[in-house]
């Protein structure tokens, strides 16, 4: 089953231009808890400032995706599919062992956490694997996190419906590609599964993010959680950057915790 969702991203004139003359791109993650330290984020949607405009909305179905890789894991580094399943949460990404063939299979579980889960069983030997979700432009599948997984082993993921989404003039914040920390200013998206959109505002002058349509979002709060929205100002600045995974896990450990119930 696949739910949509839709951000949609105000940017007053003259934040727009400010963003266009420094060559800024706009960078959206999809939060996830994993048990893996190995695990890392990717950029799932990345789109150049000259493309934007003052009203912006990005729509996408989770319609999820497994694939592995043959690409090192590092920090800054593409990862290339080079082989991928469609998936829902619930399922299992089996890789061979050949470490090439894979499979999905819907185990008959009943239990509420399993699913919400999507799992890896690894036959093979050791390699990159990830999940991905469908891209809101291309339709193709965009990769979501990335993790190193021994031969022989298993691993699981819970998908978070929480959204980073950042300004950064980092040319190498591009799709697909692995990231660990971040050192600008972040919006931090909630949604739960009564509300499919969420509306924010960008203000390039204070670096902030605001709830809805409001154009004097410079004076927003970051102090405040303000409900579904939050800035991560305040964790940059206390500690210079922001582990990314610890970032978008804002309410990860619960979730960390709650697999490592599942896992016993």
């Amino acid at each position: 089953m696949t739910t949509q969702r839709t951000i949609k991203v105000n940017i007053p004139n003259k934040s727009l231009l400010a963003l266009k003359k420094g060559g800024y791109k706009m960078v959206i993650f999809r939060g996830v808890a994993s048990l893996s330290e190995d695990t890392k984020s990717t950029v799932f949607m990345s789109v150049d400032a000259s493309n934007l405009q003052e009203q912006n909305e990005i729509s996408w179905n989770n319609q999820y995706y497994g694939f592995t890789s043959k690409s090192s894991l590092v920090c800054g580094g593409r990862v290339h599919a080079s082989s991928s399943r469609k998936m829902d949460l619930g399922d299992v990404l089996t890789i061979g062992e050949d470490s090439t063939t894979l499979s999905v299979t819907t185990p008959n579980d009943s239990n509420l956490v399993e699913q919400y889960l999507l799992k890896v069983h690894n036959d093979g030997e050791s390699t990159v694997c990830g999940f991905s979700m469908t891209h809101p432009h291309t339709s193709q599948p965009a990769q979501i996190c990335a993790a190193s997984i021994p031969g022989k082993s298993k691993a699981s993921i819970m998908p978070l419906d929480r959204y980073m989404v950042m300004f950064t003039s980092n040319q190498g914040f591009d799709e697909n590609v692995a990231v660990s920390h971040i050192t600008s200013n972040s919006a931090i998206i909630d949604f739960n599964q009564h509300v499919e959109s969420r509306e924010v505002t960008y203000n390039y002058d204070s670096g902030l993010f605001a709830q809805g349509c409001d154009m004097d979002s410079m004076f927003f709060d970051p102090t405040e959680t303000n409900g579904w929205l939050s800035n991560t100002w305040n964790t940059i600045k206390k500690a210079g950057k922001v582990v990314l995974n610890d970032t978008l896990n804002i309410v990860g450990k619960q979730a960390v915790n709650v697999i490592k119930e599942v896992m016993k």
